[in-house]
């Protein structure tokens, strides 16, 4: 891609100066400033200043990201519509069309109309024949959908994530997100709630199945990726006049895939009674996964005859379905056949 063409798609002029400035107004903004982080998308030259800079330097972290993904699935995404959920100048929809080719449509959401007509004037010059959507609303999602983040979820609650996964349910999932010990823990946050509604997670994280490791580490850390890149020699020169590093690139990936929530049946023998919540019926089974061991459930409360639960003894066979994992040893869990216990 010849990011020179940069320099005639923005939305007005910039010469070096004025762009260094607007470079470094948006590095503040995004760093110590960051109770003026929404102002820049107000200004014709600070979002002209973003596309310049920051399109070409966060292309790589899509590549890299894409290129963890099978074959199989880079194929299937080609099929399918991109919604780049807070799209920007459409960094991340331009990066998938590079890396891909042309997908069946993209449709780009962001609330600021200055970045949309950014974004168009981009995409409409090195990809004139892909279908494309911009609005400043998500009016509509389908199961066949790739739902995609790019430095928006970071500004975004994990209460309105969840509202907006319950009114959609698209194929696949994934955000490019800061890189930062603050945004790994909603990372968690996010897995765990995907997790919870029948996703699988194809990147970075083996299984989806059991909790993060380094939650239990006695020093605090966090996952995220680095890569090491170069860009163009205008771009490079901009970063070294900014005093910008933009070849080490610290950034959090992932990248789920819907695949029905598992009715798996499991079963163990009821040996200790633990401590009762106010929500809760909080036991200790015995249970047989290759070998012997002990767990913990959480039986919620909700839905059970309360007086019928308090005749259960120790001893019982307990047949359950997981809901969800707390910890490498804590599940909380739906009772198959309450009845049965008593």
């Amino acid at each position: 891609m010849d990011y020179l063409k940069l320099k005639d798609l923005l939305l007005i002029p910039l010469d070096d100066a004025h762009l260094v400035k607007g470079v470094r107004t948006l590095s503040e903004n995004f760093t110590t400033q960051r109770d003026r982080i929404g102002e820049y998308v107000l200004s014709k030259e600070l979002v002209s200043a973003y596309a310049r800079f920051y399109l070409p330097t966060n292309i790589p972290k899509m590549q890299f990201l894409l290129e963890n993904l099978s074959e199989t699935i880079k194929e299937d995404l080609i099929s399918r519509t991109f919604i780049d959920f807070g799209s920007g100048p459409g960094t991340y929809s331009l990066a998938i069309c590079e890396t891909l080719g042309e997908l069946k449509e993209v449709k780009l959401i962001d609330q600021s109309q200055l970045m949309l007509d950014q974004a168009k004037k981009i995409l409409d010059s090195y990809f004139p024949n892909q279908k494309k959507r911009l609005s400043t609303s998500l009016s509509q999602l389908t199961d066949e959908d790739i739902l995609f983040f790019g430095n928006s979820l970071n500004e975004m609650e994990i209460k309105d994530f969840n509202k907006l996964l319950g009114k959609v349910n698209p194929k696949y999932i994934a955000f490019i997100e800061p890189g930062t010990r603050e945004f790994f823990k909603k990372a968690i946050e996010i897995r765990q709630l995907l997790s919870s509604r029948g996703y699988q997670i194809h990147y970075p994280c083996p299984s989806i199945e059991y909790s993060c490791p380094l939650l239990k580490k006695e020093v605090e850390d966090w996952c995220h990726q680095v890569i090491q890149t170069t860009h163009d020699s205008e771009t490079e020169r901009i970063s070294q006049m900014a005093k910008l590093d933009r070849r080490t690139l610290p950034f959090i990936a992932h990248f789920y895939e819907y695949q029905g929530k598992k009715e798996s049946k499991s079963s163990g023998r009821l040996i200790r009674f633990l401590k009762e919540t106010k929500f809760s019926f909080n036991w200790e089974l015995c249970i047989q996964d290759n070998n012997l061991k002990t767990i913990r459930v959480e039986v919620m409360k909700k839905g059970l005859d309360k007086k019928a639960m308090k005749k259960i003894s120790v001893g019982a066979l307990v047949e359950y379905k997981i809901i969800k994992q707390l910890d490498d040893r804590t599940y909380r869990v739906e009772l198959v056949n309450p009845a049965g216990l008593f």
